[in-house]
């Protein structure tokens, strides 16, 4: 899941504690994220309102120790900050600079070793200019190190109009035990692509799903109480009831099929 706070939200949560032994975990707290690379220093960033900085946040257990991380992206800095609770105060354990925007961010045990994955969706949260640089929609996988930096593993990318990553999903769909990677994002100005990455081997197989006007919000569970997982598409509006209707109406409805 994640979340969206105001500055003020963000810096408060940062500055809890948590209880917990002591780790040895490097305090990374004035490391300011990697440089850009030239290519990334030419691309163009679509900073939001002047004044505002535009924050993402979800937290997650990334060590296995029981006790959550919080990751937060921020566009001031343009980088993910991981911060540990796990010692007597918490540190920053790790910065990463991100040529995209973070949308979506949501941490799951991936590999089943007790440890989670960092799943960001990226994009732009906007429409791609006309003309310069085009912003494609991602999925990446980060896997924390224990040393240097976490490199990420890109398992999908689509070129669009409108590369916004709407819904990140982590969830057990089909019962094996092992979770699947459910998002959505915008394909056109309207219309949403909702996709399912099932794990492959060492790869991941990605599955199209139903093309919907609108349909930014997904999520699964048994929510017909039947035992199987079905996928629910939320949206604030879609197409009209009736023919004369004149306002589109919104809803929710379940997409079923094996």
């Amino acid at each position: 899941m994640t979340v969206r706070f105001p500055a003020a939200v963000v810096l408060a949560a940062l500055a809890m504690t948590s209880p917990g032994g002591a780790q040895n975990i490097a305090d990374r707290s004035q490391e300011k994220p990697a440089p850009p690379t030239a290519a990334q220093a030419k691309k163009v960033r679509p900073y939001p309102t002047p004044g505002v900085t535009r924050y993402t946040m979800t937290a997650g257990d990334l060590t296995g120790d029981g006790i959550a991380e919080s990751i937060v992206y921020d566009s001031d800095s343009e980088g993910i900050r991981i911060t540990n609770y796990s010692g007597k105060a918490p540190i920053q354990s790790m910065s990463i600079y991100v040529d995209d925007i973070p949308l979506q961010m949501a941490v799951a045990d991936l590999e089943g070793d007790g440890r989670g994955e960092l799943i960001v969706g990226a994009g732009l949260g906007g429409y791609n200019p006309k003309d310069g640089p085009q912003t494609n929609v991602s999925i990446r996988i980060y896997k924390p190190a224990s040393k240097g930096d976490w490199k990420p593993v890109e398992i999908y990318r689509k070129a669009t109009e409108r590369p916004d990553v709407t819904s990140l999903e982590v969830k057990d769909l089909d019962g094996d035990g092992k979770p699947e990677i459910l998002f959505a994002y915008f394909a056109s100005k309207y219309m949403s692509e909702i996709r399912v990455a099932t794990r492959e081997g060492t790869g991941w197989k990605i599955t199209e799903l139903p093309t919907v006007r609108m349909g930014a919000a997904v999520d699964a569970g048994d929510v017909l109480q039947n035992g199987r997982s079905m996928v629910v598409v939320g949206r604030m509006y879609g197409d009209p009831a009736k023919p004369e209707d004149k306002t589109p109406t919104g809803g929710a409805f379940v997409i079923d099929g094996d």
